[in-house]
C-alpha cells in the first residue's frame, strides 16, 4: 500500500506542477540617454546620466544612444554590481568618403546662413554635394557635434556610419539573459536594431527605431517614416508570435497626438499599430497623458535640450502583449538637477525616461525569472564526451550578409553547426578559419545529441509513473 501512496504522491506532484500557477512582477524602465556629442550639453551632463542611470531602481532596464564606446563600456560597468547580466550587440562598420573642395567651400557658406538640416538637402537635390560626402559630414556631426570639425574630417577618408554603425542599445538586468539575440531593423544611415533575450517566462527586447535625420533618405524604402512604420510592424510580429508574455521596450520615434496637454503626434500612424496588433502599451496606460520629448507642456515642464524641435512629444513607450495586468507608468528622470554658471538648469537628457511594472502568471514550477530549462543554450548529458560546434551572433550575422542561410542549413545563435556544414567546412579547411574568427564556438559534448538535463529527467520520470502504474492496475 505505501508503494502505491508513494506513487499516487508523484502523480499529484507532477499535477500541481503542471497546474498550479504563481503571480510574478517585473519593474522594467526604458530611457534615451542623449549621450552624443551632438546633443546639447553633452559634456556638462555626461556624468550626472551616468550616476542618474546607476540609482534607478528596476529589475531590467533598456537604454538607448550609448553611442559612443567609452561611453557604453563605462556605463555598463557602472551598473554590474546592480545589474550583473548585460547585453550589447551591433555590427562595426567602416564604409569612408571624402569631400571635394567645392563640396566643402559650398557646405561652409550654406550652413553660415543656414543650418545644416536645410543645406544637405538642397544641396544634395543642386547637386553641389554628393551623396557620399552628405553622409560623412553629417556622421562626424553627430560623432564629435561641431559642423567645424566635421569639415576637418572629411578634407580626409572619414566614417559615412555615424559612430561606426553602433545602435547605442544596452539591455541590463538583474536576472539571468537567455537566448540572447541581436535582430537587424530596417536602419537608412543610423543602424537600427533590437536586443532580444528570454528572462524566465517572458521574452524581453530593448530597440530605437528609425527618426528623420540630417540626412536625406536615400534608403529603400519611401521614407524615414515608412522604415519607423517597418520597424513597428517587424517587432509587433516577432512579439505576438511569441507564446507567453513579452515587451519591447525603447525610443520608438512615434506617439499620437493628445490636443489637451499640448501633445503633438509624431509618425502616429505608425503607433496605430500597435493598438491594432492587439498589444498594450505604457502610453495608453498613462494617466494623465504625459510627453516623453518636452518643450512647452501644460506643466511648463521646458527641456532646454530640446529646443532643436520645440515641441511635445511622447516618442518613449513599454510595449507589452499577454500580461495579466500593468501598472500606471511613471515618467521619471525629468528633474533639473544639472546647474550650468549661466544659471541655466538642464534635465539628463533631451529624452525622459518611463518605468511601469507588469505581472503575469507563471505556470512554471520554476522562480518567475529563473532561466527555463529548454532556455539553456547548452546542458550536457553523461555519457562518451566528444566535440561539438555552435553558431555564434557573429557567425550567423556573416551567413546572413553573405546570403549563404540555406547553404548553410539556416543557421541559429547557439544552434548546433549541422554535420553536413562541419564536412563542408573540414573538406575546404575552412573550420579552423570560422572558428578563429568567431563565427563557430567549438566545445565539449556528449557524443549523442545535446538535449535539456531537466528534460530528459522529465521525460524519465513520466515514462516511470506510466510503467508503475501499467504493474499497479
Amino acid at each position: 500500500m505505501g508503494r502505491f501512496a508513494g506513487l499516487a504522491c508523484t502523480v499529484l506532484t507532477m499535477l500541481n506542477h503542471a497546474w498550479a500557477t504563481t503571480s510574478c512582477k517585473m519593474d522594467v524602465v526604458s530611457y534615451n540617454v542623449g549621450m552624443a556629442r551632438s546633443v546639447p550639453y553633452y559634456a556638462e551632463r555626461r556624468d550626472a546620466v551616468m550616476k542618474a542611470v546607476t540609482d534607478i531602481d528596476a529589475d531590467v532596464i533598456c537604454l538607448q544612444e550609448l553611442f559612443l564606446t567609452g561611453d557604453m563600456k563605462e556605463m555598463g560597468q557602472a551598473l554590474l554590481a546592480k545589474f550583473p547580466h548585460q547585453f550589447q550587440s551591433y555590427e562595426k562598420e567602416t564604409a569612408e568618403a571624402i569631400c571635394g573642395f567645392m563640396e566643402l567651400w559650398e557646405t561652409q557658406s550654406c550652413t553660415s546662413a543656414h543650418n545644416g538640416s536645410y543645406c544637405l538637402p538642397h544641396m544634395i537635390k543642386t547637386k553641389k554635394v554628393s551623396q557620399g560626402c552628405a553622409e560623412c559630414l553629417v556622421s562626424q556631426y553627430l560623432d564629435s557635434g561641431s559642423y567645424g570639425t566635421a569639415f576637418k574630417r572629411c578634407k580626409f577618408y572619414s566614417g559615412t556610419t555615424p559612430w561606426e554603425g553602433n545602435n547605442g542599445l544596452l539591455l541590463v538586468s538583474k536576472f539571468p539573459l537567455r537566448l540572447k539575440k541581436r535582430v537587424p531593423l530596417d536602419g537608412f544611415f543610423v543602424k537600427r536594431d533590437l536586443l532580444q533575450a528570454k528572462i524566465g517566462d517572458v521574452l524581453v527586447g530593448c530597440t530605437h527605431f528609425s527618426v528623420d535625420t540630417a540626412m536625406p533618405y536615400f534608403g529603400k524604402l519611401a521614407s524615414y517614416e515608412a522604415e519607423n512604420q517597418k520597424n513597428f510592424k517587424d517587432t509587433l510580429a516577432t512579439f505576438k508570435a511569441f507564446d507567453g508574455p513579452s515587451f519591447f521596450m525603447g525610443d520608438l520615434n512615434s506617439g499620437p497626438a493628445v490636443p489637451s496637454q499640448n501633445i503633438i503626434p509624431y509618425f502616429g500612424s505608425s503607433f496605430a499599430q500597435v493598438e491594432a496588433a492587439g498589444f498594450g502599451s505604457s502610453f495608453s496606460a498613462m494617466t494623465p497623458k504625459v510627453c516623453t520629448w518636452c518643450h512647452n507642456d501644460i506643466y511648463k515642464d521646458n527641456n532646454a535640450l530640446t529646443h532643436e524641435y520645440p515641441h511635445n512629444f511622447t516618442l518613449d513607450h513599454i510595449i507589452h502583449h499577454k500580461f495579466s495586468s500593468v501598472a500606471v507608468p511613471n515618467r521619471i528622470l525629468h528633474e533639473r538637477n544639472i546647474s550650468l554658471v549661466s544659471g541655466v538648469k538642464l534635465a539628463f537628457s533631451d529624452h525622459y525616461g518611463i518605468h511601469m511594472k507588469m505581472m503575469w502568471e507563471s505556470q512554471s514550477s520554476l522562480s518567475c525569472t529563473a532561466p527555463r530549462p529548454a532556455d539553456k543554450e547548452w546542458v550536457l548529458v553523461p555519457g562518451q564526451k566528444g566535440v561539438c560546434y555552435r553558431w555564434t551572433q557573429h557567425g550567423v550575422d556573416v551567413v546572413t550578409k553573405q546570403n549563404k542561410t540555406v547553404e548553410y542549413d539556416k543557421p541559429k545563435v547557439n544552434g548546433t553547426v549541422t554535420s553536413r556544414v562541419q564536412k563542408q567546412f573540414r573538406s575546404t579547411q575552412y573550420m579552423e578559419t570560422a572558428i578563429n574568427a568567431n563565427m563557430i564556438h567549438k566545445f565539449s559534448c556528449s557524443m549523442g545529441d545535446i538535449v535539456s538535463r531537466a528534460s530528459s529527467l522529465y521525460v524519465v520520470c513520466v515514462s516511470s509513473v506510466v510503467v508503475a502504474l501499467g504493474l499497479a492496475f
